[in-house]
């Protein structure tokens, strides 16, 4: 964790770019993920979001919500598609259609904030 908090500071121009972003915010699944498994713990996943994203508010809330409600880890796919959520939905959920393909558990982050939020 402290190589990864030290690399973010040193690189954080060099991932600037949305698709060096992305590429870098996937890598870093692989790499905090134990061999032989499929997902992250949840303490690890959690560990990593605040690195990767320092003082983003959104994050912030999808971690307490983690944190209240849920105790399984975290999937590759759930990872990932995170990632989409942030960059896709309005932080207001206006654009959010829960008909589209998104896992059940940022459902779930969804109307805990329009309850909580």
């Amino acid at each position: 964790m402290d190589k990864l908090t030290k690399f973010m500071k040193n690189s954080a121009s060099q991932i600037k770019d949305p698709e060096s972003f992305k590429e870098f915010y996937n890598f870093s699944f692989d790499y905090a993920k134990p061999l032989r498994t499929t997902g992250l713990d949840l303490p690890t996943a959690i560990a990593y979001w605040k690195i990767i994203f320092v003082k983003n508010q959104r994050v912030d809330k999808w971690i307490s919500f983690l944190e209240k409600e849920e105790k399984r880890g975290v999937t590759k796919d759930e990872w990932r598609i995170f990632l989409d959520f942030l960059n896709t939905v309005k932080e207001d959920f206006s654009n959010y259609d829960p008909e589209d393909a998104w896992p059940v558990r940022i459902d779930d982050f969804v109307d805990f904030c329009k309850e909580s939020c």
